[in-house]
């Protein structure tokens, strides 16, 4: 009876040493970012010269519809999306004018510390819901006419992971953000009349948690990456990020 006695209390103690059976306590914590980024790869799609009032290579659309971007970055935001840049000077008969045509690829990336809740003995992610606004988006369509969307639809169209450290700021010396894992596909509109949207990421939370040492944060990517001759456009300035968490910690 006394050896049954003992067992029980023994099993008793080595239950309460388990996560799930001391007390808990649901918590939730809202991250704002730690860093964003952007990056612009410009992909040309050639230049030419006029010489003596000649074209020589017919490749020229001369009703380019000039430089199509969103307006400048504010504190932690990111540009997404691509847009047009077209330079058409006619000159003079005797003058060897330019003509240049290209496009220009956004990139977007934004991280959070979740030192916070790694630190944590005994966690479990609940829940993880990263939330952004539109800002801004210049579109237009592929023959250059400018549509008035600029606050009711987002270019920001796929959500990756990264897989390695990248720049804070805005880099525009050609390089890429390294985008690793689809996480999803985003809406091009808000539910909400002030732009906002909500994306799960609870699964890549959990991730990072585990494994603090991957999180490199989440990569906004445009609907196209490819250069065209059209004078298409769709890019977007997004803003006002943050990661809701809500998680189990239970108590020794």
């Amino acid at each position: 009876m006394r050896t049954s006695i003992i067992r029980l209390l023994v099993l008793i103690l080595l239950l309460g040493m388990l996560p799930g059976c001391g007390s808990k306590s649901e918590r939730t914590t809202t991250f704002g970012p730690d860093k964003v980024g952007s990056t612009v790869r410009r992909i040309d799609l050639g230049s030419e010269h006029k010489v003596f009032g000649l074209i020589p290579y017919l490749y020229f659309d001369t009703k380019g519809t000039g430089h199509v971007a969103p307006g400048h970055l504010q504190n932690d935001e990111i540009y997404v999306g691509y847009s047009k840049f077209y330079d058409y000077d006619e000159g003079e008969f005797y003058e060897s004018a330019e003509f240049s045509d290209s496009q220009q690829i956004f990139r977007g990336a934004v991280l959070f510390n979740l030192s916070s809740i790694t630190g944590l003995s005994s966690k479990k992610i609940d829940k993880a819901t990263l939330s952004y606004r539109l800002k801004e988006s210049m579109i237009q369509d592929e023959k250059g006419l400018r549509l008035e969307l600029r606050k009711s639809v987002s270019c920001a169209r796929k959500l990756y992971t990264a897989n390695e450290d990248w720049k804070e700021g805005l880099v525009e010396d050609g390089t890429e953000l390294p985008k690793d894992r689809l996480v999803t596909s985003l809406p091009e509109g808000s539910p909400s009349i002030d732009g906002a949207f909500a994306v799960d990421v609870s699964r890549e939370v959990a991730d990072w948690v585990l494994k603090p040492k991957t999180n490199f944060g989440f990569v906004f990517v445009g609907p196209r990456e490819d250069g065209y001759k059209d004078n298409e456009a769709c890019a977007s300035r997004l803003g006002d990020f943050t990661l809701k968490v809500n998680y189990t910690q239970w108590m020794s």
